[in-house]
């Protein structure tokens, strides 16, 4: 799969997270992270490897797809006052194009592509941002040096929308099947003032 960069600074996008049974919470680590050389002297792409963590927060069983990996919104500002009132330095979609199933296997339990998560257990999986871009000069527009938090946005369901209210019907006995996307928790983003740039893919 490749991403499709549409990057959308200082500009408030709602995102629609659909109304769900229950509640799925989203946290997120940083696990690696690079400054990418790009053509121009005053900026860098800032790359990081994510660790995200679900949980279900809910009183029912919640059943996840396992992978829920794509993240197609970054959000940047601040603090994290500022972020939670919808005040950001940085909101950047990314359009990804997969070769994902075009349709889940209609079984009559959930397969091996899913986890059935109880109240309180977690899953773990891996994700990736490629898009932020960072000022190097002070009089660049773009991401600032010093400490900001982020958030991401992720999507949870792969294939048709169509399919997922009957196999949520189907497989109610074992849970709840989660299908909408899913806002993580503000993180702490620390931006180098001098970072070490490298040539990336």
């Amino acid at each position: 799969m490749r991403p499709l960069i549409l990057p959308t600074l200082l500009l408030l996008i709602a995102v629609t997270i659909y109304g769900q049974s229950g509640r799925l919470s989203l946290t997120t680590k940083i696990t690696d992270q690079q400054y990418c050389a790009t053509d121009y002297t005053d900026m860098a792409m800032l790359h990081l490897s994510l660790r995200l963590t679900y949980t279900n927060d809910s009183a029912q069983p919640l059943i996840l797809y396992k992978g829920s990996d794509l993240i197609y919104y970054v959000l940047v500002a601040a603090d994290s006052e500022r972020i939670l009132a919808k005040q950001y330095e940085s909101n950047i979609h990314v359009g990804w194009v997969t070769s994902g199933p075009s349709a889940l296997p209609e079984a009559g339990q959930p397969g091996k592509e899913f986890i059935v998560l109880q109240t309180g257990e977690s899953f773990q999986t891996t994700g990736s941002v490629n898009v932020i871009p960072v000022a190097l000069e002070p009089r660049n527009q773009l991401l600032k040096s010093g400490q900001h938090v982020m958030q991401v946005v992720v999507e949870t369901w792969p294939t048709d929308e169509a399919q997922l209210e009957p196999l949520r019907k189907k497989w109610e006995r074992f849970g709840y099947l989660w299908g909408a996307n899913v806002r993580s928790q503000p993180m702490p983003l620390i931006v180098e003032a001098q970072p070490k740039l490298v040539e990336c893919k």
